[in-house]
């Protein structure tokens, strides 16, 4: 199979380098960002302000649907591990 996109080989490696170790870094704050958003939901600490969730999520922060899709995912799998 042909590549259509021919890359460097000396600058390849120190840019794949260079991507894991943001992925590396960030995948942590998206690990905390997931956790935060579960403790808002779970505690319902946005209904002062927001008449739900998503309504929070979208408003406050802009976070797009997918990420809020993923997070209250998040949430039923830590209800069903308290059962």
């Amino acid at each position: 199979m042909k590549r259509e996109h021919e890359t460097n080989p000396s600058v390849s490696p120190l840019v794949l380098k260079q991507c894991e170790a943001i992925i590396e870094k960030e995948l942590e704050n998206l690990q905390k960002l997931y956790r935060a958003l579960v403790v808002i939901e779970e505690m319902e600490l946005y209904k002062e302000q927001f008449e739900d969730f998503t309504a929070y999520c979208h408003e406050r922060w802009g976070i797009p649907d997918s990420v809020i899709e993923k997070t209250e995912q998040i949430i039923n799998l830590t209800r069903k591990e308290k059962q």
